[in-house]
């Protein structure tokens, strides 16, 4: 880590196949940065990978999935944060009505 990097301090809530994947439902987060794509990659999964490398596909958050920060869903990947900030990562609960 290089001295003058900035650290954002963020609450992050993992839910539904986020939480399967991370092994943890909710933590404090240190990451160095300060955009959302810093977040995800600074966040390791069960098999040792980011979940950057899980949710982003093309630059893009993945269809069926959606994260929020202080309760507005986002989509830009350079969203910024600040300490304090409250991140949910969640998929999308598709429902299909049949008959």
């Amino acid at each position: 880590m290089q001295p003058d990097a900035p650290r954002t301090r963020v609450t992050v809530k993992a839910m539904s196949e986020a939480h399967r994947i991370l092994g943890w439902d909710s933590r404090e987060i240190e990451f160095e940065g300060s955009t959302l794509a810093d977040l995800l990659r600074s966040l390791a999964t069960r098999e040792g990978e980011s979940l950057y490398s899980y949710l982003i596909e093309e630059n893009r958050i993945k269809a069926g999935y959606i994260v929020s920060v202080n309760g507005q869903i986002v989509t830009s990947l350079e969203t910024l944060l600040q300490s304090g900030d409250r991140v949910m990562t969640m998929d999308v609960v598709r429902l299909f009505h049949g008959g």
